[in-house]
């Protein structure tokens, strides 16, 4: 997959590949969410969506955000 690679060439030191990782991201996010839209998913279903995760997240995670 070209955005874990981009990511990789990143950890090499490979500055200028940040930008290409952060493009593929955006990319698999369209796309993520596109699908989902198709899927019946409005904005408020995926807003609620995401808060479930994220509270799930945190609750694994102790509480915290980001590890």
């Amino acid at each position: 997959m070209v955005m874990t690679e981009e990511y990789k060439a990143f950890r090499r030191g490979n500055t200028g590949a940040i930008d290409r990782f952060a493009y593929e991201c955006t990319d698999l996010i369209t796309a993520t969410v596109s699908t989902m839209e198709h899927a019946g998913y409005d904005i408020d279903a995926r807003r609620k969506l995401q808060h479930t995760v994220n509270q799930s997240n945190a609750k694994r995670d102790g509480g915290r955000w980001f590890k």
